[in-house]
């Protein structure tokens, strides 16, 4: 499947990552963020950094005063409210769009990305009838950063931002998509939290349990996650020659420059890492934390396992594991020659699941 890429941008360099880096080379020998690939010849290879821009964030204001408009690649419009909603002690950055009065569905995405991932798909679930909620999460896009590694605690951390958005915007239930990092927040607030939402959609990562059972290819690919582990390491290879080490991990994402200017600004990129450091350290995967050590693990909605066929991180084993631990009705589908990125490789066949999906569970 062909995937299209935007025109190139110049991106922005945070100097501080490096101070304590530069010496720190030779440990990259040890971990690769690619499997199978040797991670120091794609540094070699790339090009210097280019010039710094300005932050974006000093549109805010605006944007926070007017909607602005997402446009279709067939020229359609869809209307987006853009708001700034305070929650569990951070100021979120929430798209909103759809129709307000139509049945709501939260959209959660995952690293390194923002409620933008969500672009192609949302005006296909919107003509639906849906109302769509797509926050950035914490740390990513313009909501705040936490100050620190434990704040970006899964279950302290972003489920409750979710719950405190949805509050706000006083939507008692919704339906819950979430891809990469934010499927495990999506299969957390399901299991925990069954009374808010009416159904779960968990994009290319499957339940905990499931991932964690999924066997020695799983833990391969996994392996990039410890790199993210080194503080200030990671920051620093995932920066050298301009970004050469991430363009080639994620040379495949939809939107890769964008993505990369977002994770230029000042602190955000540790941030997005903070997510892994917490949640995946190398601590809990090899000791995982006891079933029900942070309450209710297994699911009672409705739920859909989304995987594809070129997905590179993340095993089939560790989605459809995941029928294990729901205790509803689960179904799973496979989309042939999509990647890692299906809201950006697949839109108008994820669009179409999940409205098929929202319909039956509303149905009962």
């Amino acid at each position: 499947m062909a995937v299209r890429r935007s025109p190139a941008r110049r991106t922005s360099f945070d100097p501080d990552s490096d101070r304590d880096c530069n010496s720190s080379f030779d440990a990259l020998r040890a971990v690769s963020c690619v499997p199978a690939q040797n991670a120091l010849g794609m540094v070699a290879s790339a090009r210097p950094l280019a010039a710094p821009t300005m932050e974006p964030s000093s549109l805010l204001p605006l944007l926070k005063r007017s909607p602005y408009q997402t446009r279709r690649q067939d020229g359609r419009q869809m209307r987006t409210r853009i708001r700034r909603i305070a929650a569990n002690g951070l100021n979120h950055f929430v798209r909103d769009s759809g129709p307000e009065s139509g049945p709501a569905a939260v959209l959660l995405h995952g690293f390194p990305d923002s409620g933008a991932v969500w672009s192609k798909a949302s005006p296909l679930l919107a003509e639906a009838g849906f109302r769509l909620i797509a926050p950035d999460l914490r740390g990513f896009g313009e909501t705040d950063m936490a100050p620190r590694v434990e704040d970006y605690d899964i279950h302290a951390g972003a489920a409750k931002d979710i719950l405190g958005i949805l509050d706000h915007l006083n939507i008692a239930r919704a339906h819950l998509v979430g891809h990469d990092f934010g499927a495990p927040v999506a299969w957390a607030l399901a299991a925990l939290h069954p009374g808010r939402f009416i159904s779960l959609a968990a994009l290319s990562v499957g339940h905990t349990r499931a991932f964690l059972a999924a066997g020695a290819e799983q833990k391969w690919r996994s392996l990039y996650i410890v790199l993210h582990q080194f503080r200030g390491l990671c920051e620093w290879a995932y920066r050298f020659n301009n970004w050469a080490l991430l363009r080639r991990h994620w040379s495949l994402h939809g939107e890769i420059e964008e993505a990369i200017r977002q994770l230029a600004r000042p602190g955000r990129l540790t941030a997005g890492l903070n997510w892994y450091r917490c949640n995946a350290s190398l601590a809990r995967m090899v000791n995982p934390p006891r079933p029900g050590a942070f309450g209710e693990e297994r699911v009672k909605i409705p739920t859909l396992g989304v995987w594809s066929s070129e997905e590179p991180y993340l095993t089939e084993a560790q989605m459809t594991g995941s029928a294990a631990y729901v205790d509803a009705p689960w179904r799973y589908e496979r989309i042939e020659g999509a990647g890692h990125w299906i809201p950006y490789d697949a839109p108008e066949r994820l669009a179409a699941l999940l409205i098929g999906h929202w319909r039956a569970a509303a149905a009962g």
